[in-house]
């Protein structure tokens, strides 16, 4: 596998690798938001950053000169300028599937015909390092990829998939400060900062629900909450979370729940409240960290707990907490659980498990 530069005649070749719109949206992040790919759109985008000496787009030829894949090397713009990334990898359709992001990078570490150039990147297991390119187009031109650290060798897929949950926490974030609002979509997409299309597609990729669905649901559970725990209006809340009116929340709690809004205050029930997501989770630095807050505000004390009565499911099949998640869906059982917290006692809080054990069997309860 050879490396070279990129030259605006490569522009054809790279656009026809791309065949549908997912794949043009999950290759450019919506960078480019026109389907059919044009040649002349990518010199377009890519003329002016190369010249401003942060951006190189390279090109992986076969034996035989032909191009096989296609990549960048960026800064990203950062406050540290030692950083560049990896991105925009793409390959030629005969050859997808028989490599990946990872493998390309790899491949071209371990290459030995990297001619006129040197590679030092990062080891398999992640460890950091030094790398530099050096890219020449002729004896007579050399263009220069500074020396920079690199924290891990990038794997395109990895990287996106936490670019992508950085900005699907962003959004459900900002649903729930904006519980009023009805053209969720549009007024995302001007907040978020990208297309439409695209919050809507990356929303459903990271959290598996569409943004509609999500945002209902968790419009009627803050509705639900309120009334449970406020003597505030029905109809104000109603307003207050976006609904047209009184009546047409209560068509949809209803329809959801099997009860108005009415009943539901004066006896509340269990009933499936869809919870707010996380999908953006710290890394281990950040759990190490929060792990010696908590230490550090350990206070041992003991309490009574009178006579009470838990309200939860038996799962006969499950012996552990694991077990139990692989008959029961977590949202669900967890929304559930949510309608009934402000009923638990304070220590004895909500979420609390155990195990009876029957003729030598460990059955779960959660």
């Amino acid at each position: 596998m050879q490396l070279r530069a990129y030259t605006k005649e490569d522009a054809k070749t790279i656009c026809s690798w791309i065949r549908s719109e997912e794949e043009l949206y999950r290759w450019s992040a919506d960078q480019f938001n026109k389907f059919p790919l044009q040649a002349e759109d990518m010199e377009a985008y890519y003329a002016p950053r190369t010249a401003e000496g942060n951006y190189f787009p390279l090109v992986m030829t076969d034996e035989q000169g032909k191009p096989v894949g296609h990549f960048i090397i960026r800064h990203p713009g950062h406050e540290d300028a030692t950083v560049y990334r990896f991105g925009f990898i793409v390959v030629d359709p005969e050859i997808r599937g028989t490599m990946t992001g990872q493998d390309i990078a790899i491949r071209l570490r371990d290459s030995g015909s990297l001619t006129g150039r040197t590679v030092r990147c990062p080891s398999e297991t992640g460890s950091a390092s030094r790398w530099n390119i050096d890219l020449r187009d002729s004896p007579q031109k050399t263009s220069r990829i500074p020396d920079c650290e690199c924290d891990m060798l990038i794997v395109q897929e990895a990287e996106t998939m936490k670019e992508w949950a950085e900005v699907v926490q962003q959004m459900i974030e900002w649903m729930e400060l904006h519980p009023d609002r009805n053209r969720i979509l549009e007024d995302l997409s001007d907040e978020i900062g990208y297309s439409p299309w695209y919050c809507s597609v990356v929303f459903h990729d990271v959290t598996g629900m569409t943004m509609k669905s999500y945002a209902s649901g968790r419009r009627l559970a803050r509705a639900a909450e309120e009334i449970r725990d406020t003597k505030e209006r029905i109809l104000d809340i109603a307003v207050k979370n976006g609904y047209s009116s009184q009546e047409a929340m209560s068509r949809v709690f209803k329809e959801q729940f099997g009860c108005t809004p009415a009943a539901y205050r004066r006896k509340p029930v269990p009933i499936p409240l869809l919870p707010k997501k996380t999908v953006l989770f710290p890394d281990i630095t950040q759990t190490e960290r929060i792990k010696k807050m908590e230490e550090a505000r350990l206070d041992v004390r003991v309490e009574y707990i009178p006579a009470h009565k838990y309200l939860g499911i038996w799962e006969e099949r499950a012996e552990n907490y694991c077990d139990f998640w692989k008959y029961h869906d977590c949202d669900t059982v967890c929304g559930y659980v949510t309608s009934m917290d402000k009923s638990a006692h304070p220590i004895v809080t909500a979420h609390t498990a155990g195990w009876k054990l029957a003729d030598g069997k460990r059955t779960y309860f959660y």
